[in-house]
């Protein structure tokens, strides 16, 4: 991917398959930003569009260039979307370094194995993963090629067990934090420091009153824009600070994030986190060996506020077991009460679950039922 990254050009990407492109490229362009990149948000039900600033995407490229250590003889293979802050963040830190780019994704689509083939031919040493590439490439036991000096792991929560395998495989995974607003990463493990999180030197953070993470940076975004009948754009910093709907804890310049606000739900009256029973499933997938596609759901509940169901692509005696022993590592009242048998998992371009249109393709008879 190429643009003028010192212009005053303004940019507008998106996923090639989403509905109504040209609209919502000439309704951006009418807000008149210049120098600037627009990138939808993930995981969301209606679209926000994201203004990043170039300037921005930069100071963060040159923050997490100089935390790798990158050079000119780095080879970065790149396998994620370039509409994602994830993908175009690769994009920049090259940039700033004068370094190579490998195209994963445009010579092939995603398969654990081509993967590892390109970057032991193109004798990569740098690369982007979301958990569930890296999920792939464990369960097939492959090893990382020798160039390869790290991998950065962000686009979702890495369980400690998929991490402990990666390493031993040789993967030199550097677990991630941040996001489309705050131009890619704002803590970023170190290889010493094992799964760590150590805040970058180009932001400030903090906890706010509610245990949310807050974030100054040079690297944050301009404003957002919705774009329904109105296009409504504001701007969500106060006084410079940008804060994030997640729940964490910051200790002597390490960053420990607990999960999202919104994960945290009622069931019948105790306070409940999807991410952590979303851990401890994804735990006990890696256990089993367990490559289906599945995904645990919060259900709104008339009696209990709401109910932990299990949607899957996999049917198997294995899978009664699997979900028997996830009973027994949560609390009662955690506990899964359906499973329901689904065609496909619907996610996003960074496999994120799109909640939301999962809860619309449950079906009416589950497979299975529980107390």
């Amino acid at each position: 991917m190429s643009f003028e990254w010192d212009s005053d050009q303004t940019i507008v990407l998106m996923n090639p398959r989403m509905p109504g492109k040209d609209k919502y490229t000439h309704r951006l362009h009418e807000i008149g930003l210049k120098g600037h990149i627009w990138l939808a948000t993930s995981g969301t039900t209606s679209i926000k569009w994201v203004a990043l600033s170039k300037k921005a995407i930069l100071h963060s490229a040159r923050a997490v260039s100089q935390h790798l250590e990158m050079t000119d003889q780095d080879i970065w293979i790149n396998p994620l979307p370039d509409f994602h802050i994830g993908g175009l963040a690769i994009w920049a830190r090259t940039f700033v370094c004068n370094a190579k780019v490998v195209d994963f994704k445009r010579e092939s689509k995603w398969h654990p194995k081509v993967f590892r083939d390109c970057l032991a031919s193109s004798k990569g040493t740098l690369t982007s993963l979301v958990p569930a590439q890296l999920y792939d490439l464990v369960c097939l036991q492959l090893e990382a090629p020798p160039s390869l000096r790290a991998v950065l792991i962000g686009g979702g929560r890495l369980e400690y067990s998929l991490y402990s395998k990666a390493v031993n495989l040789g993967w030199r995974c550097l677990p991630t934090y941040g996001m489309t607003e705050t131009a890619s990463q704002v803590a970023t493990a170190k290889p010493e420091t094992k799964a760590d999180l150590e805040l970058l030197p180009h932001v400030s953070a903090k906890i706010n009153d509610e245990g949310l993470i807050c974030i100054k940076s040079d690297c944050l975004l301009t404003c957002y824009a919705e774009i329904n009948s109105e296009t409504v754009v504001t701007d969500p910093k106060n006084d410079g600070w940008f804060c994030t709907d997640d729940v964490g804890v910051i200790k002597d310049n390490s960053l420990k994030v607990k999960g999202r606000k919104s994960d945290f739900i009622k069931i019948g009256g105790e306070s409940v986190s999807v991410t952590m029973l979303e851990s401890v499933f994804d735990t006990l997938k890696l256990e089993y060996g367990v490559t289906d596609d599945m995904a645990l759901v919060a259900i709104p509940d008339d009696r209990l506020g709401h109910v932990i169901h299990l949607a899957t692509t996999y049917e198997s005696l294995r899978l009664l077991t699997l979900v028997e022993e996830f009973q027994e590592r949560v609390h009662p009242f955690e506990r899964i009460r359906q499973i329901h048998r689904v065609d496909k998992i619907p996610r996003g371009p960074m496999n994120k679950v799109i909640k939301s249109d999962l809860e619309k393709v449950l079906t009416k008879e589950p497979l299975a039922k529980f107390q």
